[in-house]
């Protein structure tokens, strides 16, 4: 599930209206707007980036995921990241040197980097400078991290995902990120159940306002599941630590994205960002 057949792969590239990764100079500058997609509606003022490595011998090292490792480079040193020399770090460009970053790594037919975003401003994330908290915007950063690494059924193990989780926290609780106070919670393994991921979803609900930054960070298996017994097309599904393959290939207590994306379409929050890792 971690790795997808090309054809699997390039079927999702279509639909989400994304191209394999390479230079993001080939791309063209206009963000790429997309309300439906494979992975579900998205709900206003949302960012979701998804990075796939695609059988790759520079992954599955206990270094983490190409997507991690390059947000933990922007944790390091924001700098690798300011294409427009303003100081500051925004989505797109995080985005753009992701991207970048998977080009140097891989061919593009071994991995897939994707966004979609609804109604987002380009929002600056970090600066290149550590600002006081005087110096910060008033908002907030509200997060789960789920990353899970060994499975209940599963056999497939993911190595590295301890490290997802420490680069994303990096980024998180960087000095140089751009809100005044963060609260991040953390799911790895057995506590990322299907019922403790809601659990948290619910906390997010609890916990943002309308002026927070709302962040979502899976690592983990995830594939286009089908759905059982319907004729309608396969879904996008994260696979939380007790989901269960079954033979026809449908998943048990797989959460959709979908699903994700309308729950956290309930979260108030100045912008959702959504990381899915897989």
């Amino acid at each position: 599930m971690k790795t997808l057949v090309t054809s699997l792969l390039l079927c999702l590239m279509a639909l989400l209206g994304c191209s394999a990764t390479g230079s993001s100079k080939d791309k063209p500058d206009a963000p790429l707007v997309v309300q439906e997609t494979v992975l579900g509606k998205l709900p206003p003022r949302t960012f979701v980036l998804r990075a796939s490595d695609f059988q790759s011998p520079a992954i599955g090292t206990n270094s983490g995921s190409l997507f991690s490792q390059a947000l933990g480079e922007i944790a390091e040193d924001a700098q690798v990241s300011d294409t427009d020399g303003d100081g500051r770090v925004s989505l797109h460009e995080i985005k753009s040197f992701v991207d970048d970053f998977y080009s140097t790594k891989l061919d593009a037919s071994r991995s897939v980097v994707s966004y979609a975003i609804s109604s987002v401003p380009d929002v600056a994330l970090l600066s290149q400078d550590a600002l006081s908290t005087a110096d910060k915007p008033r908002r907030k950063l509200v997060a789960v991290l789920v990353g899970i690494g060994k499975y209940q059924t599963i056999r497939s193990d993911i190595p590295g995902v301890d490290e997802d989780i420490k680069h994303l926290t990096a980024l998180l609780t960087s000095d140089k990120l751009l809100v005044s106070e963060s609260k991040i919670h953390v799911l790895q393994n057995e506590q990322a159940t299907y019922v403790s991921i809601l659990e948290a979803l619910d906390w997010l609900k609890e916990t943002a306002t309308e002026e927070d930054l709302v962040v979502f960070y899976f690592s983990g298996h995830a594939a286009l599941v089908p759905r059982s017994g319907q004729d309608s097309p396969p879904v996008f599904t994260l696979a939380p630590y007790d989901a269960v393959v079954a033979s026809n290939r449908t998943v048990d207590r797989g959460l959709e994205t979908r699903d994700l994306l309308e729950r956290l379409g309930e979260v108030l929050a100045e912008v959702r960002v959504v990381f899915i890792d897989d």
